[in-house]
């Protein structure tokens, strides 16, 4: 047999069978590094140039997953799954209002990390009014995540797999892990409450970290350890004017069943164990997002508010306006404050 022609039938032949060629290997590694991007991951720590450590808070979701496929990685979201590419190629999707998100991704053998775009365009406009970029990068560390806002400011996290960090996974319990993140104020759904009347029950913006035995409220006179099985924390208070000493006792219970975490706050006088001062708190997430309700000892009433976490919230189209638009301002105005008299003049827009 011709010495060509035998080895084009033997390198035919080694392919038949599945022995792997140089192609096949890289393929394998460049599989294999990508592997380390999948699985459930956990804020750790705010390593972000010049930030304080009051300061930090994760840069994303504190606890998201991605599930690496044959052509891209899937980044779950309430609202719908993100589709990664890993070969540069778009994703577009149209709003109700016209505007296109385009949405695509670029693996980086070389420097093994993958990269992320969201791009958000009027339909009158080629350039995108949002564009936000997010690196993800395995280290030995744990899972670097970097992220551009509009190509200026750079936030830097490092997050884990919460079984390195020895907090629950959400295999364990999906509900109560659902828990977990920043959540900011988006609607006030008390019966019953006019629209101006409305306002967020606690802080508009919140955080909690699911840990293995208890929910974690940072506050910033120190964090709130809310427990899930009714047990009781109880703290000093001081004392009162007429010198009765008072504890707080905080005490938080999981209902699995239900997926609500209810948290009660207790202001106890000490000499007669009584509460003065009781405030209940329950978090539920739903479909929506989290729901908490708010009440107090002593009213029957009971507040209840919507939040999300930042991300979920859709940002609104910057509006288009010139100075030009500012020209009914130009004139004189007058009004009243109480007794007093007010009067303003403002000249006619220029200059830009």
């Amino acid at each position: 047999m011709h010495r060509l022609s035998w080895l084009a039938t033997t390198l035919a032949l080694l392919t038949t069978i599945g022995v792997p060629t140089a192609s096949s290997a890289q393929d394998e590694k460049k599989v294999e590094t990508l592997r380390a991007l999948d699985g459930e991951w956990l804020f750790v720590e705010d390593r972000t140039e010049g930030r304080a450590g009051e300061d930090g808070r994760a840069p994303i979701s504190k606890r998201f997953t991605l599930r690496v496929e044959k052509d891209a990685v899937i980044y779950p979201r309430r609202r719908g799954d993100e589709r990664i590419t890993l070969d540069n190629s778009v994703i577009a999707k149209k709003a109700d209002n016209g505007s296109v998100t385009h949405y695509r991704g670029k693996w980086s053998e070389k420097d093994s990390w993958l990269e992320y775009w969201i791009e958000k365009k009027r339909p009158s406009d080629d350039e995108p009014y949002y564009v936000l970029k997010r690196v993800f990068r395995i280290t030995d560390e744990g899972l670097l995540v970097f992220v551009f806002s509009n190509k200026t400011s750079k936030r830097v996290s490092l997050y884990r797999h919460p079984e390195d960090i020895g907090a629950p996974t959400s295999a364990q319990d999906e509900k109560l892990c659902a828990l977990d993140g920043e959540w900011v104020f988006v609607e006030d759904r008390t019966e019953g409450r006019a629209v101006e009347e409305g306002g967020a029950p606690m802080n508009v913006r919140f955080t909690l970290r699911v840990e293995k035995d208890a929910v974690i409220y940072p506050r910033r006179r120190g964090d709130e350890r809310i427990t899930l099985d009714n047990s009781v924390i109880e703290k000093p208070r001081g004392k009162d004017k007429e010198g009765n000493d008072y504890v707080t006792r905080y005490r938080g219970k999981w209902t699995k069943k239900d997926g609500g975490l209810e948290y009660w706050i207790e202001t106890v006088r000490v000499k007669d164990n009584e509460a003065v001062n009781v405030t209940k708190r329950v978090f539920r997430v739903t479909d929506d997002g989290l729901l908490v309700e708010v009440s107090f000892s002593g009213s029957s009433k009971k507040q209840v508010a919507l939040y999300r976490h930042p991300e979920d919230i859709e940002l609104p189209e910057p509006a288009k306006a010139t100075i030009a638009d500012m020209a009914w301002l130009a004139d004189a105005w007058t009004g009243m404050r109480r007794t007093s008299s007010i009067e303003e003049r403002w000249s006619p827009p220029k200059g830009g």
